[in-house]
């Protein structure tokens, strides 16, 4: 089976079972606390339906309609998630003492206003400042780094007409974008980055796991139109900078770790060596080879409460600026979000590489 096709049935028919169930225990749950008798399998199955037909449409034919539901479906995914915590909490605590109605009332009030707050917070881009002491710079430099854009379904033009407003604001030499510039959930297409056109700094992307949910083809076409350099398991030089782009790879561990070795050559001694790949792993190796500067993504900063802490066990690099003597690992919360769109903890940022020579 093809990954577009295990994609949609694994996002789409799959997820909306299980979806489904929990929802249905959960509006379940809920009813009996506070003695309700709204019909719970109606609502359930009105919301899944509208879910599943939103994301079908949505993946074979993008539209406003289909994205606006998506990201209301997103939202309520969200919530969904917040409630069911918020709800074993309860039963937990009403098992050594009983919880008044209007205190229950108030609970899952405030998920609603930290609910308002994360999607405000999510659509709002910081700028993340880091100075990087080298030892072999020719020259001082400024590196733009972002990721996990995931323009398509939920984020798209509003998200780049503002980043390259950003992008215009800053005093820099050049954008590296460590991957996920797209969804994967919608078509890619020709002018799907018109907008990161008019940045003033030239753009270089490296792919992460959601630009290979649909035809890499195209969206490397789309970045081309874009004026977007793609640097796929290439190096280029950018004036004293040795970059090398090490794409996403679905292969298995050993798989990966053959692919990494091959790199070992492209090593520049004389230059400031920066190795782009989306997830924040093999720092080690890269920087035991000669990379000075690791750039990554993927996490999202664990993106809110509490899945980061969850996603901190898998990625024990999970965001921020890393350094071991004067080699770096940048971590980056990502522009865009995953799924939900909201952030609780974490910003959608720019994170700004100000390149120094070492202090003696």
């Amino acid at each position: 089976m093809k990954l577009i096709d295990m994609r949609f049935l694994m996002m789409g028919p799959v997820r909306s079972i299980f979806y489904g169930v929990y929802l249905y225990f959960l509006l379940w749950f809920i009813s009996l606390l506070f003695a309700d008798n709204y019909n719970v399998v109606f609502i359930t199955m009105t919301i899944v339906t509208v879910d599943l037909l939103s994301f079908t449409v949505e993946y074979f034919y993008s539209n406003p309609i289909t994205r606006s539901s998506i990201t209301l479906s997103e939202i309520l995914k969200w919530f969904a998630l917040m409630y069911g915590i918020v709800t074993l909490g309860i039963y937990i605590i009403q098992m050594a003492i009983p919880i008044p109605k209007y205190i229950l009332v108030v609970v899952y009030s405030l998920v609603v206003v930290v609910g308002i707050y994360g999607y405000v917070n999510a659509h709002r881009v910081i700028i993340t400042g880091h100075d990087l002491e080298l030892d072999n710079l020719n020259e001082e430099l400024t590196v733009v780094h972002i990721s996990d854009l995931h323009v398509g379904s939920i984020r798209n033009k509003k998200m780049l007409k503002d980043l390259v407003i950003k992008i215009n604001s800053i005093s820099a030499d050049i954008v590296i974008i460590s991957g996920d510039l797209a969804d994967g959930y919608s078509p890619i297409k020709e002018d799907m980055f018109m907008d990161l056109k008019k940045s003033k700094i030239p753009i270089f992307f490296v792919s992460g796991n959601h630009d290979y949910y649909r035809e890499i083809d195209q969206l490397l076409n789309a970045t081309e139109v874009a004026d977007i350099t793609s640097v796929i398991n290439e190096k280029i030089k950018f004036k004293c900078l040795n970059i090398f782009g090490l794409a996403y790879s679905f292969e298995n561990q050993d798989e990966q770790e053959e692919t990494v070795r091959k790199i070992e050559k492209i090593v520049d001694p004389n230059q400031v060596n920066i190795l782009v790949y989306h997830v924040p792993v093999n720092w080690e190796f890269f920087r035991s080879i000669g990379f000075d500067i690791q750039l990554s993504g993927h996490t999202h900063g664990g993106q809110f409460y509490p899945i980061n802490l969850i996603f901190k066990m898998a990625f024990p690099y999970l965001r921020g600026l890393f350094r071991k003597k004067n080699t770096y690992l940048s971590v980056t919360d990502g522009v865009g979000t995953g799924s939900s769109p909201l952030r609780l903890g974490t910003h959608s940022e720019i994170v700004l590489l100000h390149l120094k020579k070492s202090k003696l």
